[in-house]
């Protein structure tokens, strides 16, 4: 049986939204991975220059370096990607919640919000969803479906009016 997976068609959905996630997520991450390397650099500058004037040889040191900001890197983007996961699990359901609150606005009462398993702001679609519940119930006064029975009960009272006329 093939899974049915929710998954939308781009990882930007909202590029202003999710650069501000983005940053806000990885520069204390990306900071830190930056003065690590730094602060790893000058120690092997140093233990290399100590070497020298020691004439020692210290064939391991290259390979730790490299090793070391390899992983530096690879932290670096694994960071970023996962920065860029959690935006679109943020972002994209607030894209389909503004996208739904247009469409109310124009006059579709019937919208609802649908989100995809693990988007992290179920609860507001949840309650959006139970608010247009309750509007669907308790239509506002003046709008299109009221004024609809208005005009319902209108001809009836219409009708009542000229059954009692003709007694």
């Amino acid at each position: 049986m093939a899974k049915n997976y929710q998954r939308r068609k781009q990882i930007v959905v909202n590029k202003k939204y999710q650069n501000r996630i983005i940053f806000a997520i990885s520069w204390p991450p990306a900071l830190c991975l930056v003065l690590t390397a730094v602060a790893l650099g000058v120690f092997c500058w140093k233990l290399s220059i100590e070497a020298y004037e020691a004439d020692a040889d210290l064939p391991s040191l290259v390979p730790v370096f490299l090793t070391t900001v390899g992983f530096l890197v690879l932290a670096s983007v694994f960071q970023f990607f996962n920065a860029l996961k959690f935006s679109h699990r943020v972002a994209g359901p607030v894209v389909n919640i503004a996208r739904i609150l247009k469409a109310i606005r124009g006059g579709d009462l019937s919208a609802r919000v649908h989100l995809r398993r693990g988007d992290l702001v179920m609860d507001i679609a949840d309650e959006v969803n139970g608010f247009l519940d309750w509007l669907e119930d308790h239509p506002p006064t003046g709008s299109e479906q009221d004024n609809a029975s208005d005009e319902e009960s209108g001809s009836e009272a219409e009708l009542t009016a000229s059954d009692q006329t003709q007694d």
